[in-house]
Protein backbone atom coordinates (compact mmCIF):
# COMPACT_ATOMS: atom_id res chain seq x y z
CA UNK A 1 0.00 0.00 0.00
CA UNK A 2 1.24 3.43 -0.88
CA UNK A 3 0.04 6.08 1.56
CA UNK A 4 0.61 9.71 0.96
CA UNK A 5 -0.39 12.42 3.38
CA UNK A 6 -0.11 16.01 2.31
CA UNK A 7 -0.71 18.78 4.81
CA UNK A 8 -1.15 22.44 4.14
CA UNK A 9 1.15 24.87 5.87
CA UNK A 10 -1.20 27.64 6.94
CA UNK A 11 -4.77 27.51 8.14
CA UNK A 12 -7.34 30.30 7.87
CA UNK A 13 -5.96 32.09 10.93
CA UNK A 14 -2.50 32.10 9.27
CA UNK A 15 -0.90 30.41 12.24
CA UNK A 16 1.83 27.98 11.31
CA UNK A 17 0.48 24.49 10.72
CA UNK A 18 3.18 22.07 11.75
CA UNK A 19 1.35 18.96 10.64
CA UNK A 20 1.29 16.09 13.10
CA UNK A 21 2.82 18.20 15.85
CA UNK A 22 -0.37 20.25 16.06
CA UNK A 23 -2.28 17.33 17.50
CA UNK A 24 0.24 17.11 20.33
CA UNK A 25 -0.37 20.79 21.07
CA UNK A 26 -4.09 20.39 21.75
CA UNK A 27 -4.88 21.36 25.37
CA UNK A 28 -6.59 18.08 26.18
CA UNK A 29 -4.67 16.83 29.20
CA UNK A 30 -2.66 18.43 31.93
CA UNK A 31 -0.55 16.55 34.45
CA UNK A 32 -0.64 17.85 38.01
CA UNK A 33 1.10 15.85 40.72
CA UNK A 34 1.06 12.80 38.46
CA UNK A 35 -2.71 13.03 38.03
CA UNK A 36 -4.20 13.34 34.56
CA UNK A 37 -7.13 15.72 34.26
CA UNK A 38 -9.16 16.68 31.24
CA UNK A 39 -8.87 20.39 30.60
CA UNK A 40 -11.32 20.69 27.74
CA UNK A 41 -14.90 19.66 27.28
CA UNK A 42 -15.69 16.64 25.13
CA UNK A 43 -17.20 18.96 22.51
CA UNK A 44 -14.04 21.09 22.40
CA UNK A 45 -11.79 18.02 22.22
CA UNK A 46 -13.62 16.46 19.27
CA UNK A 47 -13.90 19.79 17.44
CA UNK A 48 -10.17 20.43 17.92
CA UNK A 49 -9.35 16.95 16.59
CA UNK A 50 -11.58 17.57 13.55
CA UNK A 51 -9.79 20.87 12.93
CA UNK A 52 -6.38 19.17 13.11
CA UNK A 53 -7.37 16.44 10.63
CA UNK A 54 -9.22 18.78 8.24
CA UNK A 55 -6.15 20.17 6.35
CA UNK A 56 -4.77 16.72 5.54
CA UNK A 57 -5.37 15.15 2.14
CA UNK A 58 -5.40 11.38 2.35
CA UNK A 59 -4.96 9.15 -0.70
CA UNK A 60 -6.73 5.83 -0.32
CA UNK A 61 -8.72 3.24 -2.19
CA UNK A 62 -10.60 1.75 0.74
CA UNK A 63 -11.51 2.33 4.37
CA UNK A 64 -8.47 0.46 5.71
CA UNK A 65 -6.08 2.71 3.80
CA UNK A 66 -7.86 5.82 5.10
CA UNK A 67 -7.56 4.42 8.64
CA UNK A 68 -3.84 3.85 8.03
CA UNK A 69 -3.42 7.48 6.96
CA UNK A 70 -5.28 8.78 10.00
CA UNK A 71 -3.16 6.53 12.20
CA UNK A 72 0.00 8.14 10.81
CA UNK A 73 -1.31 11.51 11.94
CA UNK A 74 -2.25 10.15 15.38
CA UNK A 75 1.04 8.25 15.82
CA UNK A 76 3.04 11.37 15.05
CA UNK A 77 1.08 13.37 17.59
CA UNK A 78 2.40 11.66 20.72
CA UNK A 79 -1.24 11.32 21.83
CA UNK A 80 -2.32 7.98 23.20
CA UNK A 81 -4.84 6.01 21.18
CA UNK A 82 -5.95 2.46 20.45
CA UNK A 83 -6.90 1.21 17.02
CA UNK A 84 -10.00 -1.00 16.89
CA UNK A 85 -10.51 -0.49 20.62
CA UNK A 86 -12.86 -3.08 22.13
CA UNK A 87 -15.71 -1.37 23.98
CA UNK A 88 -18.00 -4.41 23.99
CA UNK A 89 -18.72 -7.58 22.02
CA UNK A 90 -19.86 -5.71 18.89
CA UNK A 91 -18.47 -2.25 19.58
CA UNK A 92 -15.06 -1.37 18.10
CA UNK A 93 -14.50 2.21 16.99
CA UNK A 94 -11.67 2.56 14.49
CA UNK A 95 -9.73 4.63 17.04
CA UNK A 96 -10.23 5.55 20.68
CA UNK A 97 -8.04 8.35 21.98
CA UNK A 98 -6.97 8.42 25.62
CA UNK A 99 -9.17 11.48 26.19
CA UNK A 100 -12.27 9.49 25.22
CA UNK A 101 -12.77 10.72 21.66
CA UNK A 102 -13.74 7.83 19.37
CA UNK A 103 -13.04 8.08 15.64
CA UNK A 104 -15.18 6.15 13.17
CA UNK A 105 -14.02 6.06 9.55
CA UNK A 106 -16.52 5.60 6.70
CA UNK A 107 -16.15 5.43 2.94
CA UNK A 108 -19.54 3.82 2.25
CA UNK A 109 -22.66 2.60 4.01
CA UNK A 110 -25.73 4.53 5.07
CA UNK A 111 -26.44 7.24 7.59
CA UNK A 112 -28.87 4.93 9.42
CA UNK A 113 -26.17 2.25 9.78
CA UNK A 114 -23.69 4.81 11.08
CA UNK A 115 -26.14 6.22 13.61
CA UNK A 116 -26.89 2.76 14.99
CA UNK A 117 -23.16 2.07 15.28
CA UNK A 118 -22.16 5.33 16.97
CA UNK A 119 -25.19 5.16 19.26
CA UNK A 120 -23.76 1.93 20.66
CA UNK A 121 -20.36 3.60 21.11
CA UNK A 122 -21.97 6.53 22.91
CA UNK A 123 -23.50 4.16 25.46
CA UNK A 124 -20.03 3.37 26.84
CA UNK A 125 -18.60 5.50 29.66
CA UNK A 126 -15.12 5.46 28.09
CA UNK A 127 -16.43 7.39 25.05
CA UNK A 128 -16.82 11.14 25.68
CA UNK A 129 -17.34 12.23 22.06
CA UNK A 130 -17.32 10.78 18.53
CA UNK A 131 -15.71 12.02 15.32
CA UNK A 132 -16.90 10.51 12.03
CA UNK A 133 -14.35 10.90 9.22
CA UNK A 134 -14.94 9.85 5.63
CA UNK A 135 -16.30 10.47 2.18
CA UNK A 136 -20.09 9.84 2.15
CA UNK A 137 -22.25 12.90 1.43
CA UNK A 138 -24.39 12.17 4.49
CA UNK A 139 -21.56 12.90 6.92
CA UNK A 140 -22.62 16.55 6.70
CA UNK A 141 -26.09 15.51 7.89
CA UNK A 142 -25.19 13.78 11.15
CA UNK A 143 -26.73 15.19 14.33
CA UNK A 144 -24.53 17.21 16.67
CA UNK A 145 -25.17 14.86 19.57
CA UNK A 146 -26.00 11.20 20.11
CA UNK A 147 -26.69 9.51 23.41
CA UNK A 148 -25.96 12.81 25.15
CA UNK A 149 -22.43 12.96 23.70
CA UNK A 150 -20.99 15.26 21.01
CA UNK A 151 -20.98 13.83 17.48
CA UNK A 152 -18.93 15.66 14.85
CA UNK A 153 -18.41 14.88 11.18
CA UNK A 154 -15.49 15.57 8.86
CA UNK A 155 -16.20 14.90 5.18
CA UNK A 156 -13.02 14.47 3.17
CA UNK A 157 -14.15 16.05 -0.10
CA UNK A 158 -10.73 17.21 -1.30
CA UNK A 159 -9.34 13.71 -0.80
CA UNK A 160 -11.74 12.51 -3.48
CA UNK A 161 -10.18 14.73 -6.15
Amino acid sequence: MNHQIVSKFFDTSERYFAGVGDLAMLPINVHLSGERRLTTSAADSVAALRDVLRPYRFRFVDERELQDGIEKVLAGSLRGYKREAVLGPADRPDFLLDDGVAIEVKVDGSLAELLRQVSRYASHDSVRAILVVGTPYWIAKIPSEIGGKPLVGLRLVASLL
